[in-house]
C-alpha cells in the first residue's frame, strides 16, 4: 500500500510537471524555428525576404481571425490545420536550405511566415485556455529556455542547425497536440464575446502595451544591433529572461501568491532600465548600451503574451480571435514597421544614434509617468471597491436584522433584499419568477409587519440599522 501511494504521488508530480514543461518546450521550439531563419549558421540578412515573411504571417493571421468569427469548428479540425502547418513549414525549411537562387529563398521564407502565423494562433489558443497560472509560469519558463538556447546554439555545427531547423516545427506541433489533449475539454475552439465583458478589458494595461510597442519599434529601427556585440546581446537576453522566470518562480511557487497579474510593473521596470541604460551609456559604451537596450525589449513579447492569455481566459473572450488581435496590434508592428522603413528610408548611423538618444529619454519619462499614474488609479479603484463591498455587507446585515426582528418570512426577506437594492416591482417579479400582484402582496405584508406605509420609511429604517452596526464595529 505504501509503495502504491508513493507511485501515485510520483505519477501526479510527473503529470503536473509535464503540464508546465511540455508547453514551455513547445513554445521554445516554435520560437527557435523562426530564430534559425535570421540567426545562426542558417540565417540570412536580407530585409526584403524577412519583410515578405512577416507580411504574409500578418495576412494569414488576419484571414484566420475572419474565419474564426464566421466559421464554427472543433478541436480536432483545429489540430489538423496546425499539424498541416507544422509539416508544411518543415517543407518550407527544406526549400529554404536547398534554394539555388533568391527566388527559392523567398518561397521558403514565405511558407515559413504563413505557417508560423497558424502555429502562433495554435499556441495562443492553448495558452488562453490553460488558465492564468499555468500559462504565465509556462511562458516565463519558455522564454528563459529560449534565451539559454540562443546563447548555446551558435556553438553547434551547421549540420546540427539544419537538423534542428527542420525538426522544430514538428516538435512544437506535437507538444501543442499533447497540451491541448491534456488540458482542454473537448469543446468548440471558438465562442462569442459576451457584451458585458467588454467593459472589463484592462484598458490601462492596453495603453501601457501600446507605449511599449512604440518603444519596440524605435528600438529596432534606431538601435541596430552591431554583429560584433551579438554574443553580448545573446547573453544579456538570456540574463533578462532568466531573471524574469526566477522572479515569477519565487512569487508563484515559493511565496504561493496567486495575484501574479499585479506584476506588470516588473516588465515596465525592465523596459525602463533598458531606456535608461541606453541614454546613459550610448556614448561611452555603445556596444553594452545597445545590447542591453535590445535585450530588455525581448521581454515585451513575453509581457504581451502573458497579459493576453491571462485576461482572455479570465474574461472568457474568444481565444483565437483576441490572441491574434493582440499579436497584430502589439507584436507584429515593431518588426514589420522596422523592416519596411529600413527598406524605404535607410537611416545613417549618426542620425540613428542621435535620434535614439533623444527619443529614449523622452519615452522613458512618458513610460514612468504613465506607470505611476496607472498604479495610483488602480490603488484608488481598489479602495473604492473595498468600500463598496463593505457598504454592501453592512446593508445586507441591516436587512437581516430587520427580517429577524419583525419575523418576516423567507420569501418576504428575498423581496425586501431586492426592493432595497432599487429593483422595481416588475424586476423583482422577474427575478423571483412570481407575478407582480404577488410581489405587491408581499410588500404590503412587509410594510404591515414593520409598521410603515412607504418605501422611503423602509430605506430610513435600513439606514438607521446600518448606523447602529457602524457604531458597534
Amino acid at each position: 500500500m505504501a509503495g502504491t501511494s508513493k507511485t501515485d504521488t510520483y505519477s501526479k508530480i510527473i503529470k503536473r510537471a509535464s503540464l508546465l514543461i511540455v508547453p514551455a518546450c513547445g513554445v521554445v521550439f516554435f520560437r527557435l524555428s523562426a530564430w534559425f531563419f535570421t540567426a545562426g549558421h542558417t540565417g540570412i540578412n536580407n530585409d526584403g525576404i524577412s519583410f515578405t515573411s512577416r507580411m504574409l504571417q500578418c495576412v494569414v493571421i488576419i484571414l484566420l481571425l475572419i474565419i474564426d468569427r464566421n466559421v464554427t469548428y472543433d478541436r480536432t479540425l483545429f489540430l489538423k490545420v496546425a499539424g498541416f502547418a507544422a509539416f508544411l513549414k518543415t517543407f518550407g525549411v527544406i526549400i529554404f536550405l536547398a534554394a539555388p537562387n533568391e527566388v527559392f529563398l523567398y518561397i521558403g521564407c514565405a511558407i515559413n511566415g504563413i505557417c508560423s502565423g497558424i502555429l502562433m494562433l495554435g499556441w495562443g489558443y492553448y495558452l488562453c485556455s490553460a488558465g492564468p497560472w499555468r500559462s504565465t509560469y509556462g511562458l516565463t519558463l519558455a522564454f528563459a529556455l529560449y534565451g539559454l538556447s540562443t546563447l548555446a546554439l551558435p556553438s553547434l555545427s551547421l549540420q546540427a542547425h539544419i537538423v534542428l531547423m527542420a525538426l522544430c516545427p514538428i516538435v512544437s506541433f506535437f507538444c501543442l497536440r499533447h497540451c491541448v489533449a491534456e488540458a482542454i475539454q473537448n469543446t468548440g475552439a471558438n465562442y462569442r464575446l459576451p457584451k458585458r465583458n467588454e467593459a472589463s478589458i484592462p484598458w490601462d494595461i492596453v495603453l501601457i502595451l501600446s507605449v511599449c510597442t512604440i518603444i519596440s519599434i524605435l528600438a529596432k529601427l534606431l538601435v541596430p544591433l552591431d554583429p560584433t556585440f551579438s554574443p553580448m546581446y545573446s547573453a544579456m537576453r538570456a540574463m533578462v529572461l532568466g531573471a524574469i522566470f526566477l522572479f515569477y518562480t519565487i512569487w508563484m511557487i515559493v511565496l504561493r501568491r496567486q495575484d501574479f497579474n499585479i506584476l506588470w510593473p516588473l516588465f515596465v521596470l525592465i523596459i525602463f532600465s533598458g531606456l535608461l541604460c541606453y541614454s546613459a551609456f550610448a556614448s561611452s559604451q555603445p556596444g553594452f548600451a545597445s545590447g542591453f537596450f535590445r535585450a530588455t525589449q525581448e521581454c515585451f513579447m513575453l509581457f504581451c503574451w502573458i497579459v493576453a492569455a491571462s485576461w482572455i481566459h479570465q474574461l472568457k473572450l474568444p481565444r483565437v480571435f483576441f490572441f491574434g488581435l493582440a499579436v497584430l496590434i502589439f507584436i507584429t508592428p515593431p518588426t514589420l514597421t522596422t523592416l519596411g522603413l529600413s527598406l524605404l528610408f535607410p537611416i545613417t548611423q549618426v542620425d540613428s544614434e542621435l535620434l535614439a538618444l533623444i527619443i529614449t529619454v523622452v519615452i522613458a519619462f512618458i513610460l514612468v509617468t504613465m506607470t505611476i499614474i496607472l498604479i495610483l488609479v488602480r490603488s484608488i479603484r481598489s479602495r473604492q471597491k473595498d468600500y463598496s463591498e463593505q457598504a454592501q455587507s453592512l446593508v445586507s446585515k441591516a436587512i437581516e436584522s430587520i427580517i429577524i426582528e419583525y419575523k418576516l418570512t423567507k420569501r418576504e426577506g428575498e423581496v425586501l433584499h431586492l426592493l432595497i437594492t432599487g429593483q422595481s416591482f416588475s424586476q423583482i417579479a422577474s427575478t423571483l419568477f412570481l407575478s407582480i400582484n404577488t410581489i405587491r402582496t408581499h410588500i404590503k405584508s412587509i410594510y404591515r409587519k414593520i409598521g410603515i406605509n412607504e418605501k422611503q420609511q423602509l430605506i430610513a429604517l435600513v439606514e438607521e440599522n446600518v448606523r447602529s452596526l457602524l457604531l458597534v464595529s
